[in-house]
């Protein structure tokens, strides 16, 4: 799975776990709902504000809209909702990608 198709399948299941439309999610990130389907169709290559956009609206971290469940390691309690630790995980994406 690329690094598209994992932020789609987050914001997807993200979005359904909080019982949100596509709309709604649209609302909330000040996005369009065409733009918030191309994101969960993997399709746009996205920015990393409108990734900060997403996740605001869904109340998550960057963090887990990227986490595909198959890195090894784990948030601290002190860094699991910063930027570092996002960062931290988009670089690793990006590695493991890369492979």
């Amino acid at each position: 799975m690329d690094a598209k198709q994992i932020v789609a399948k987050n914001i997807k299941s993200h979005r359904k776990q909080l019982g949100l439309s596509q709309r709604d999610l649209s609302k909330k990130s000040k996005l369009s709902i065409r733009y918030i389907s191309y994101l969960e169709n993997a399709e746009p290559n996205v920015t990393l504000d409108v990734l900060v956009k997403v996740a605001k609206g869904l109340s998550i971290t960057l963090a887990q809209l990227v986490y595909d469940g198959e890195f090894e390691e784990k948030p601290t309690k002190r860094d699991r909702h910063g930027l570092d630790y996002a960062i931290k995980m988009l670089n690793l994406a990006r590695d493991k990608i890369g492979d």
